[in-house]
């Protein structure tokens, strides 16, 4: 579901933003996914869990539940995260597993979503708040540069193959975000948060 907002706070700086050749921003993080790694080793789904824990996280953000369309804005009551993934003929494709309240529930959505789009079947687009998701699981990265579509207005995530530093796993994540909703005081609020889904998932499901 989505409301109008009548009055948006951040009208005047959306639209300074938005009528830039690149309204956005991006910042590439160090995340402790060591948790995610313990537990995809029992369950697996660590592509799914991490893409959990990160939209949860941005979700708790109302600034990045906010839309644009057709001129008004409008506040979502959730995020979906758009997953990218490799097709069986190389190429990818792309598929919305909206929340669940449950993580069990949640990792049956994914697989039954993920099939289906594997096989070839190609579903609608939420017309929620929507996050693209993508993992780079071949390489290392310090820094991506996505493809955007300046009218779409879409955050991305989007993070590198994981490495062991001493007795913990981490990754690079790259937040990708439309600075006419976020600023940085945002993007560090959503850091913490992220770290917060992660500890909180671990404790759940580790101990």
């Amino acid at each position: 579901m989505k409301k109008k907002i009548e009055n948006y706070q951040r009208k005047d700086l959306f639209e300074h933003y938005d009528r830039l050749t690149k309204p956005y921003a991006s910042i590439t993080t160090k995340i402790d996914v060591t948790p995610i790694y313990e537990l995809s080793k029992r369950k697996g789904h660590f592509y799914a869990t991490l893409g959990f824990c990160l939209t949860k996280a941005m979700c708790e953000i109302e600034e990045f539940r906010v839309i644009y369309e057709d001129g008004e804005f409008y506040l979502c009551d959730t995020i979906v995260p758009s997953y990218t993934d490799v097709l069986s003929d190389g190429t990818i494709g792309f598929y919305d597993v909206p929340l669940e309240d449950s993580y069990e529930n949640y990792l049956s959505k994914f697989d039954e979503l993920k099939k289906k789009r594997l096989e070839g079947i190609v579903m609608p687009c939420s017309n929620e708040a929507v996050v693209w998701l993508s993992c780079e699981p071949w390489f290392k990265a310090t820094a991506i540069d996505p493809p955007f579509d300046k009218n779409k207005r879409v955050p991305q995530l989007i993070w590198d193959k994981y490495e062991k530093e001493g007795d913990k796993y981490y990754v690079n994540l790259l937040i990708f975000f439309h600075h006419g909703f976020v600023d940085g005081f945002h993007i560090g609020k959503l850091i913490e948060n992220i770290d917060k889904n992660i500890a909180n998932i671990a404790k759940k499901y580790l101990d």
